[in-house]
């Protein structure tokens, strides 16, 4: 491993949903090569009033030759964030665990 990298704990990785760095590199060799399966996969764990068409999930360009800068998710779908971050999980049972906690450093 490099040696900036710093791995967790066995019982960390155990409960992540990436548990390890093969899991993690086999996920973004997917995000690069089939983008549209990959994100389309994923976003089925979301709640969408209007789903977008399963092609072109994700747009960009990034050379100014080609014109402006742009990224496009989703593009044409409809979702409600507060539902998939809240509700969604009041509904699992998860109302009374921690959604999200983050704490500065210093």
């Amino acid at each position: 491993m490099a040696k900036n990298v710093f791995p967790p704990s066995g019982e960390v990785s155990r409960k992540a949903w990436v548990s390890s760095m093969d899991q993690y590199q086999d996920l973004y060799k997917r995000s690069i090569e089939d983008p549209d399966a990959f994100w389309g996969e994923l976003s089925q764990q979301l709640y969408w009033k209007v789903k977008a068409p399963p092609k072109n999930l994700c747009r960009f360009n990034f050379d100014i030759g080609e014109g402006a800068i742009s990224v496009k998710w989703f593009e044409g779908a409809k979702t409600n964030i507060a539902y998939n971050c809240l509700d969604r999980n009041v509904e699992r049972g998860l109302g009374n665990k921690t959604a999200f906690l983050c704490t500065g450093h210093g």
